[in-house]
């Protein structure tokens, strides 16, 4: 059950910023993952991570704000990529 609780985590490893991000709605909502509402209902999942690949450049910064399945999502690059989810009200 959704609780209003943001939901802040870094991007580490090999995790792709489609799967942190399905992973922080879980966690908010208190579901597996497989209870999400897949995540192409909302936003092209390639496209996003594409986004975020790693690149030559030394400096590399954006943010990315999208609602799904009753959350907003921010993903952000600064130093390094970080996921925020927060239930809509």
């Amino acid at each position: 059950m959704d609780t209003g609780e943001v939901v802040r985590r870094r991007i580490g490893g090999a995790e792709t910023p489609t799967t942190a991000v399905v992973t922080a709605i879980a966690d908010v909502r208190g579901v597996e993952t497989a209870d999400v509402t897949p995540l192409h209902d909302s936003v092209d999942p390639d496209a996003l991570n594409g986004l975020f690949e790693p690149t030559s450049r030394r400096s590399r910064a954006g943010t990315v704000t999208f609602d799904h399945d009753g959350h907003r999502i921010e993903l952000s690059f600064d130093d390094r990529m970080t996921v925020e989810v927060a239930a809509l009200e």
